[in-house]
């Protein structure tokens, strides 16, 4: 059982600094592509010996990749009059790119959308990378 207690801290780490760089809040800052891991430690002072120790640590691997380009994905073909459905963009790369990756990107990721309403099979959208 472990226990946070309010004099803990959460420290950030990276495998590799050349790839990525991270600050006190978890914030990474992308520096050249490639891969790292970021580990993430709840860390404090016990009580009893007085020596540093980590309540808690767990990690992701952290992937710098390249947009070579998007597609869109929609989760059905047709809509009836009136209807709606999510649009949404993922990147080439399906290893390393999904609808969330770039969602936190600085600077941020601009898409224009834009359709046409004269296609006969399937759905044609436009995506601009700004």
């Amino acid at each position: 059982m472990c226990f946070l207690f309010a004099d803990s801290a959460i420290e950030f780490s990276l495998a590799n600094g050349k790839v990525a760089d991270s600050n006190g809040v978890g914030l990474i800052e992308a520096l050249t592509l490639g891969s790292t891991r970021l580990t993430a430690r709840a860390v404090g002072i016990d009580r009893v010996s007085g020596k540093k120790v980590a309540f808690s640590e767990d990690q992701v691997d952290v992937h710098v990749v390249k947009l070579n380009g998007v597609r869109v994905e929609t989760p059905v073909r047709r809509l009836k009059v009136g209807g709606e459905m999510p649009v949404h963009a993922v990147g080439l790369d399906t290893d390393n790119q999904n609808a969330f990756a770039f969602g936190s990107a600085i600077p941020n990721l601009e898409l224009e959308w834009t359709s046409t309403n004269n296609v006969r099979h399937g759905m044609e959208v436009l995506v601009c990378l700004n």
